[in-house]
């Protein structure tokens, strides 16, 4: 069956969601959770009627039920504050709002091969690597690990199958994300970990490990005062001094240390290239509080490629004096891997050829691998078995991506790549 909905497509069978007619990389998870509260839009869903039916087998906390309410929103182009698509009902639970229409899929061989977004391959290694280090955390050693690799290179992909494991998902994993926007506010992946990190603890759990910076927390994090009545958010920003400064980091350490004393957590940031001076404070704070915590971080970067970049370098190394801190650098994909993805994707004649070419054209960057696959996928057999000769034109979806990261080149440097270009 497939719904339509708020220029979405879903496609049941295919395990697929499309926004604006482009394909949206999902968790397997987060779209089971999506389709469940579509499927049952006719009605408010509770939220332990969720926890059954989409984790029926693991116990997880409601932190891993918000953050995939989070990423469904996302996926779907809604948010929290707007609730046009999925809507929070106070004290009930959710319910899907959005007007949909249905219908049935037209019946393609094509079809019945698997979306090239919702294939993953290879990683195995350094899957294991961050395996090993969940595993010293449960036993009480905190650690970091720092996916490391270019735009593309599957760092966000990495971290997503990371956290679907099972010993993983059966305790709290708090995510957030740092933004290049000069609008978004500092400490803004901190407050993405501490909206869903509050509803862990109860408000005298709360109380208790805050403490008097809870006036501070909920200057930034409005949502503390839901939980806690009787604070009111500090009139003054905590940044603005040393002293405060300090006092707001070590209070924030000291409740995350709280909560991986009773259980092991996860904390996920992505994108650390773009993050703020305060948030990378904060993240040294908390490798400060000791290493004796059931505490895993993991981040992904792209590594030192701008000044801006050698900030974190140097965060890094100050995290690693006090943690074990791996950082593992993800390689383009194996001629193995791409031809598996291929061979799980189409129908291709020439496999090895086509391989080959791939693998020439893009060096296993499975972003590029994926916009070619997508590209060959709504081509004919002929063309898919020329591509194997011939080197497969630039996919739309590649030249978008070069054009958004273009845009924040200056002007001259825009025209001395154009003419550079042509040789």
């Amino acid at each position: 069956m497939i719904y339509r909905f708020a220029g979405c497509v879903l496609d049941e069978g295919g395990a697929e969601l499309r926004r604006s007619g482009v394909a949206v990389e999902i968790q397997p998870k987060v779209f089971d959770l999506l389709f469940y509260l579509l499927r049952h839009r006719n009605r408010v869903v509770t939220r332990d009627e969720l926890l059954d039916a989409i984790w029926p087998d693991v116990t997880v906390g409601d932190n891993v039920l918000t953050n995939a309410l989070q990423k469904a929103r996302v996926a779907v182009g809604d948010s929290r504050s707007a609730q046009a698509i999925i809507a929070t009902v106070p004290r009930r639970g959710y319910r899907f709002v959005a007007e949909v229409d249905e219908g049935h899929p037209a019946a393609s061989p094509v079809e019945e091969r698997r979306q090239p977004g919702s294939v993953f391959v290879g990683r195995e290694t350094i899957l294991g690597q961050l395996a090993d280090a969940f595993a010293a955390t449960r036993q009480g050693q905190a650690h970091m690990a720092v996916l490391v690799g270019e735009p593309g290179i599957g760092k966000t992909r990495t971290l997503e199958q990371f956290l679907l494991s099972p010993p993983v998902r059966t305790a709290p994993v708090l995510t957030g994300s740092c933004d290049p926007d000069d609008g978004s506010p500092a400490l803004w992946p901190w407050i993405q970990i501490l909206r869903n990190a509050i509803e862990l603890a109860s408000p005298g759990e709360l109380s208790s490990a805050l403490g008097p910076v809870a006036s501070d927390v909920a200057h930034w994090l409005p949502e503390l005062r839901e939980r806690l009545p009787g604070v009111r958010g500090s009139r003054d920003d905590a940044l603005r001094s040393h002293e405060a400064r300090f006092r707001l980091f070590d209070g924030v350490a000291n409740f995350l240390a709280g909560l991986a004393a009773e259980k092991p957590i996860t904390l996920a940031i992505e994108d650390l290239q773009w993050a703020d001076p305060s948030s990378l404070g904060l993240l040294e704070m908390i490798a400060r509080a000791g290493r004796e915590r059931r505490m895993l971080v993991v981040c992904t970067w792209r590594g030192c490629v701008t000044s801006a970049d050698d900030a974190v370098g140097s965060s890094l190394a100050e995290v690693g004096r006090h943690l074990p801190l791996t950082r593992i650098p993800l390689p383009g994909l194996s001629a193995g891997e791409v031809r598996e993805w291929i061979q799980r994707v189409l129908d291709a004649e020439r496999p090895d050829a086509l391989t080959e070419r791939i693998l020439q054209r893009t060096e296993g960057n499975p972003f590029f691998v994926e916009q070619i696959l997508l590209q060959l996928r709504e081509s004919s057999a002929r063309d898919r078995d020329r591509a194997a000769s011939d080197d497969p034109a630039v996919p739309p979806g590649v030249r978008d991506a070069v054009h958004h990261r273009l845009r924040s080149v200056p002007s001259e440097c825009r025209q001395m790549l154009g003419v550079a270009s042509v040789f």
